[in-house]
């Protein structure tokens, strides 16, 4: 049994293509050496034509994460770090992370998702 964490953005940038998303994917690998309770996952991404045909690239995704008391915490802090990292990389609007359904804030003064445990 586990908690997910949710999010979801949208950006101007197709980070399908570029290959970041594959990046966040190896970090969180990473974080785990290699071995994380489920892998990042992301969905396919939606592509909306806005204004002056400017592209709108729709991403979401979700991640289960442990609950036992040894890793759950750990496992929180480094999503929060995975989604901090990609939020200051790419920016992007409408910007949703929740544990579950509670909303994780940003704090706009340390540019960062931070959660108090």
């Amino acid at each position: 049994m586990g908690i997910s964490i949710y999010y979801q953005f949208q950006t101007g940038e197709d980070l399908l293509r570029n290959g970041y998303l594959q990046e966040v994917e190896r970090m969180w690998d990473t974080m785990f050496e290699g071995v994380p309770y489920e892998s990042w996952c992301w969905y396919e991404p939606k592509i909306e034509k806005g204004l002056f045909r400017k592209t709108k690239y729709c991403y979401e995704g979700a991640t289960q994460l442990p609950m036992d008391e040894e890793e759950g915490p750990l496992s929180v802090l480094k999503s929060l770090e995975v989604l901090t990292e990609l939020r200051n990389k790419v920016g992007g609007s409408m910007w949703s992370v929740s544990l579950d359904d509670m909303e994780i804030p940003w704090d706009e003064g340390s540019n960062s998702y931070s959660i108090e445990m």
